[in-house]
């Protein structure tokens, strides 16, 4: 093993976590204390390095480690956060593994904090939904884009609809997600709570929606829910 392939194995272990030390370094690879040490360096020196982690030594267990400068702070985290919990819009589980790769993102001396502050919001989190979401906010997105019309069954208030339709937009309000749907047979436009679709199939080809029919999603809200309201 040379050199750049023997610190780019020791760099890689400790951005998984690892700590090493000297004896476990002349262990593995068989060379001179020195080495050990222009290894570090040349870890140290590296500028793509240094933009993003910091090389550390902790000095009772005489081992370096290094930890990640986080590629956004943790105040911004912290609100991001506040906000998608506050939501309700995931199932817990979703919820749970949104917020753990979000934490990610920070610094690692900063993580532990924001898990602290979030731990009792957290333990009582309720969610508006039962099944998982994401899957669904990930599905209408490619339709979308792809302007694909869909065949579904829309479930509300015990009822259920055959429906044909373009998805034009995505749109979250009141703790729940929405679709804004254009539907083909009766030619119009409105919004679809997102968990309340069933049975979904695509269709073939591709279809424009007319440029009338791709209503504001503001005057949609007015409209649709203060009837519902009413």
């Amino acid at each position: 093993m040379n050199t750049s392939e023997r610190v780019v194995n020791v760099l890689m272990g400790m951005l998984q976590g690892e700590k090493i030390d000297l004896d476990g370094y002349l262990a593995l690879y068989g060379k001179s204390g020195r080495t050990y040490h222009r290894d570090l360096e040349a870890i140290r020196d590296n500028e793509y390095f240094n933009e993003n982690h910091t090389l550390h030594y902790d000095s009772t267990q005489k081992k370096h480690y290094v930890t990640d400068n986080g590629v956004i702070n943790a105040a911004e985290i912290l609100a991001i956060l506040k906000i998608v919990i506050n939501s309700q819009a995931m199932p817990k589980e979703e919820l749970t593994e949104v917020t753990n790769k979000l934490i990610k993102l920070v610094a690692t001396e900063d993580q532990s904090k924001i898990k602290k502050l979030l731990a009792m919001t957290n333990k009582s989190y309720t969610s508006s939904v039962t099944s998982p979401i994401l899957p669904r906010v990930e599905q209408f997105s490619k339709w979308i884009i792809a302007k694909k019309s869909i065949t579904f069954e829309y479930n509300e208030k015990n009822n259920s609809l055959v429906q044909i339709g373009v998805p034009l937009g995505i749109h979250y309000e009141d703790q729940h997600f929405y679709v804004m749907m254009y539907l083909i047979d009766e030619d119009k436009t409105v919004l679809y709570r997102m968990d309340n679709f069933d049975k979904i199939t695509t269709k073939g080809r591709a279809v424009n929606v007319p440029a009338s029919k791709r209503l504001d999603v503001g005057q949609i809200i007015n409209k649709q829910f203060s009837i519902e309201r009413d």
